[in-house]
């Protein structure tokens, strides 16, 4: 296990993934790659973090100047280590998750507002396709009338071409009467 020069008495969550890397062949340059990426992953973080900081405090300007980056930077990295050195993992963890409350308060709104938008635009995509389809129906109905009198015209003109034949009425028939 960790050495006991560097665990402070007590504290055992802190060290639990060099505890296990220790397991592992080569665990000494395992525990220092891991380092290398727990702090890659650390800068990246705080880098973007700040820059999202500086724009929205810039004004919402995609490139913010790199000084106010940086103040934004420092001013994280200070409320980290102010929150660490001031009991360790437990209370940096407590404030991540009050500061996250707020933020997941947030993210319920914009996932029900988004909810909200999808239902709207599916509502407007079935008025938009009834629509449509009740122009088509229209369309085919004027097109059916139309085809209709053209065929009631053509009839009438060719009646009217035509001499109007008279038939011959049937002769009554005289009826016998008896003597």
């Amino acid at each position: 296990m960790t050495a006991g020069w560097c665990r402070p008495a007590g504290s055992f969550a802190e060290f639990a993934l060099f505890d296990m890397l220790e397991t592992l062949p080569a665990s000494t340059l395992v525990s220092i790659v891991a380092i290398v990426l727990i702090l890659t992953f650390l800068i990246t973080s705080v880098d973007s973090g700040s820059f999202v900081l500086a724009m929205l405090s810039h004004g919402g300007d995609p490139e913010p100047p790199r000084w106010i980056r940086l103040l934004w930077a420092v001013i994280a990295g200070a409320a980290a280590a102010a929150l660490m050195l001031s009991g360790g993992l437990v209370p940096l963890q407590t404030a991540v998750i009050l500061m996250a409350i707020p933020f997941s308060v947030i993210m319920i709104g914009i996932g029900v507002a988004t909810a909200k938008a999808f239902y709207a635009e599916a509502e407007q995509a079935l008025r938009a396709q009834r629509l449509a389809e009740r122009r088509a129906l229209a369309e085919q109905i004027r097109e059916t009338v139309r085809i209709e009198h053209a065929r009631v015209e053509a009839e009438a003109a060719h009646r009217r071409r035509l001499p109007e034949v008279t038939l011959p009425q049937p002769r009554k028939l005289r009826r016998l009467r008896p003597r």
